[in-house]
């Protein structure tokens, strides 16, 4: 099953449920978010909804699973006065506020519940600060781990783990900075904004494009004579495209190994020769 027909299987099983809850005037208002608001849609996944409920003292807030269409659906139940207190108790680019600004109201009884999720899309300069300072403290234990077990033990492999778990409070340094919302999958997000993020990690990046060849054409024919590995740019997005990533987390013998090959590969190649002799 392609994505677009996994899209409408979903959008069905969504709306036939809508229709229902609609009857039911205690909900005053349906928000859509998870991925099949904003983003592909796997087979797998569920339906998310946030379902604003009257106020009601003897309701607490609650989680119900639903099944809909052959669709699991996961509801969040959330009185009027909770929801208030989330959109405007939560910090701007939380996951709180990131999950419901994602969203998509797709209906309300309620005017004031329309009029909250317009302001989730308002982020301030004291909670970007706050949300910018938040990722980046996060990403200095696992930095901090990565130099110490190159310095102490030189583990390359260890070493690129601590890297990697950097890689996602990193990601959303880039994301939140450019004054957009931070998805789950940040990183992706963060390497569509600036293909060259990380510039401080364990490799970089070739422009390819001159050569008449795309990343994946490029990386094949490597391999296939010079038996070395890149990546293509764009497996990390569309802001890839056009270049080929290639590690340096290996052994110096290795490295240099590597990179005499690829400057062998690219002397016939237009458009490649000064970038490989830069990183040879």
């Amino acid at each position: 099953m392609g994505n677009e027909s996994i899209r409408q299987t979903f959008t069905a099983a969504l709306d036939s449920l809508i229709e229902q809850v609609k009857g039911d005037r205690s909900v005053l208002a349906a928000i859509l978010c998870g991925s099949l608001s904003y983003d592909t849609v796997w087979a797998k996944s569920d339906i998310d909804l946030v379902l604003v409920t009257i106020d009601d003292k003897k309701v607490d807030r609650a989680a119900l699973s639903l099944y809909a269409g052959g669709v699991n659906v996961h509801a969040c139940l959330m009185p009027r006065a909770e929801f208030r207190k989330t959109v405007e108790g939560s910090v701007r680019n939380s996951f709180a506020h990131s999950f419901l600004a994602k969203g998509r109201l797709l209906y309300t009884h309620d005017q004031t519940v329309a009029d909250l999720c317009a302001r989730l899309h308002e982020i301030g300069d004291r909670d970007k600060q706050v949300q910018l300072l938040h990722a980046g403290t996060a990403a200095l234990p696992p930095i901090y781990k990565a130099h110490k077990w190159f310095v102490t033990r030189g583990d390359l492999d260890y070493t690129a783990l601590w890297v990697l778990y950097a890689a996602t409070p990193l990601a959303q340094v880039e994301v939140i900075g450019a004054g957009l919302l931070a998805d789950r999958e940040v990183i992706p997000q963060a390497m569509g904004l600036n293909p060259a993020w990380p510039a401080g990690a364990f490799f970089f990046w070739i422009p390819v494009w001159e050569s008449g060849r795309s990343g994946r054409e490029f990386a094949a024919a490597l391999l296939r004579e010079k038996k070395v590995a890149v990546t293509p740019g764009d497996l990390f997005g569309p802001g890839g495209a056009g270049y080929v990533r290639l590690s340096y987390a290996a052994d110096e013998g290795r490295l240099h190994e590597g990179l005499d090959r690829l400057a062998e590969f690219v002397e016939d190649v237009p458009g490649t020769r000064q970038e490989a002799r830069q990183a040879a």
